[in-house]
């Protein structure tokens, strides 16, 4: 992999780690909703703004299943960076 190309997937892999932020996945995410259930895993629009549009999941989705299809890793398999004191499932 070249240098540029390290570059542009360590970017990937952080916007990755930043959807991981906006993701509602357990309690503490959860408490203010009525029905959880229904929230679970779903991303919110900014980590200020609680809203869930349908089309800020289905386009981050769509770079999940892009990389995935690409058959594409970490550069030289380094793991993308932790970026919330959450654990990683």
């Amino acid at each position: 992999m070249n240098d540029r190309a390290r570059r542009l997937a360590r970017a990937v892999l952080r916007g990755f780690g930043h959807l991981r932020q906006l993701q509602y996945l357990d309690r503490t995410d959860l408490f203010r909703f009525a029905h959880p259930e229904r929230v679970r895993g779903a991303l919110r629009t900014e980590v200020y703004d609680l809203t869930v549009r349908v089309d800020s999941v289905a386009h981050s989705l769509q770079a999940c299943l892009a990389w995935d299809a690409a058959g594409l890793s970490a550069p030289d398999q380094e793991q993308s960076p932790p970026y919330s004191g959450r654990p990683q499932p």
